[in-house]
This record gives structure tokens, sequence and C-alpha cells, in this order.
């Protein structure tokens, strides 16, 4: 699946810790394993060929990332905070951003995500 050694096993490990974690939230139109999975691109991409510019790729906290994903939910009494996908959008992109779930391209994946959310729209 990815073309740098080693981003396979990691990714497999990381996708085993996501998934304890995220379990549940599979009906959301971006769901933790959808990020994790462009983080992992972003990583293949920066990595491959000595591009640099990343230090580490990886989940550092698996429940900062089921919470920025979760933001997506918000709401109380059946009512929901966020109308539509573009506010959605922006609070994913703003938790993945200031919650700092992946050691490194933390804001690398949160634009990865918005471009594949604004083309889906």
């Amino acid at each position: 699946m990815f073309v740098v050694a080693g981003l396979n096993s990691q990714y497999d490990y990381d996708l085993r810790r996501v998934e304890s974690v995220c379990d549940g939230m599979d009906g959301l139109c971006i769901g933790c394993v959808d990020v994790l999975k462009a983080h992992f691109y972003i990583a293949d991409f920066f990595l491959e060929a000595g591009r640099g510019g990343l230090s580490q790729p990886g989940v550092m906290n698996e429940a900062l990332l089921a919470s920025c994903v979760a933001r997506q939910c918000t709401g109380f009494g059946g009512n929901a905070k966020w109308k539509n996908e573009y506010e959605k959008c922006a609070t994913l992109v703003y938790g993945i951003v200031k919650n700092h779930c992946f050691f490194d391209a933390n804001k690398r994946t949160a634009i990865l995500i918005m471009l594949f959310i604004c083309i889906t729209i």
C-alpha cells in the first residue's frame, strides 16, 4: 500500500489502536480510519525519495484523534451544532490541527482531509 519501507507495519499498528478507540463512529462522513489513511499518505509522500520535512509518522494519541473526528457530531437535545457539511468540515480540520493527534504533519493531514471533503460535497 505504501512505498516507504516500514510504513505499512506502522500503519497496521496504528490502525489497531485507532479502531479500538473509534469503535461506533462508522456513521460519520469522515471517520478515524479515513483521517489515519490521509496521514499515512502524506507521510509516504514526504518520506519517499528523501523529500524530508517529516520527523515521525504515526498517531501520538488515539483519543485525541477520536475527539477531533467526533467534533462533527456535536450537539445537544437532538439538535446538531453544525448545520451543513462545510461547518462539519471546518470543525474537523480545526480539531486535527489543534489537537495534535499525530507526531508530525497534523496541518498537512488536515489539508488533505479538507480537499477530500470539498471534492465530495
